[in-house]
């Protein structure tokens, strides 16, 4: 993984529809009459507050719980109280910015997507799995929190195998570490910039185009997805 120089890269507008001003609050209700993103963000608040997992887990969409069993999303958000409870609280922090896409950008960075089924708004992915590595995409947002968390040991999930071998926690750390702090900065500064661009998929690789003429490189390797080169 290579660390790019410091050319300038264009950032990626966002247009906004709505405003969510202040702390969304708790709040109660059966997924069957969720109408908004906000009451379904709502909703979803409320489920993990109550530790009702499995109500939580029917806001999730359709996609999402073709890939997660009930009792594998209840286990897991069950063995991970700190990150449910973090989430809940910068869900709450507010203000947040819903854009017309129904997302959700909240926390340090962090984004959330919502779709539309049959007549009701549900959470495409689920915020608690903050390294998910199940599509490039979500690959490439893990990578970016590992390194602005300076999670070196974390970083090792990313890389691909053939490396991977012979790679440390020291290597990853002389990567990306003090040493490299205004690379890695400026790194972390245009992939996230470009974090809406289109990924091209092949199979088992896929890329990503961004800035004048930076390039993502990606590779699925045991049924996820690691990075090859941040260009």
């Amino acid at each position: 993984m290579r660390v790019p120089d410091h050319r300038p890269h264009g950032w990626t507008a966002v247009a906004v529809s709505l405003i969510l001003a202040g702390a969304l609050g708790g709040a109660t209700g059966c997924p069957q009459r969720v109408a908004t993103p906000k009451t379904t963000l709502k909703a979803y608040i409320s489920a993990l507050e109550a530790r009702d997992y499995s109500r939580a887990y029917d806001l999730m969409s359709k996609s999402f719980r073709k890939e997660y069993e009930r009792d594998e999303f209840i286990a897991y958000h069950k063995r991970n109280k700190g990150d449910v409870k973090k989430n809940v609280t910068e869900l709450k922090g507010g203000p947040g910015k819903l854009v017309v896409r129904a997302q959700f950008k909240y926390g340090e960075g962090n984004l959330l997507l919502l779709v539309r089924e049959g007549g009701a708004w549900k959470l495409s992915l689920d915020p608690v799995s903050f390294y998910s590595q199940r599509t490039p995409a979500e690959a490439l947002r893990s990578f970016v929190r590992a390194l602005e968390r300076r999670r070196y040991k974390l970083l090792l999930r990313f890389v691909p195998n053939q490396w991977r071998k012979v790679m440390t926690i020291a290597d990853t750390r002389r990567l990306f570490g003090k040493d490299q702090l205004e690379s890695t900065r400026h790194l972390i500064r245009n992939i996230k910039a470009n974090l809406g661009n289109k990924i091209e998929v092949k199979g088992d690789e896929a890329h990503m185009l961004y800035g004048d003429s930076y390039k993502v490189e990606f590779k699925r390797e045991d049924g996820i997805w690691k990075i090859v080169d941040a260009d």
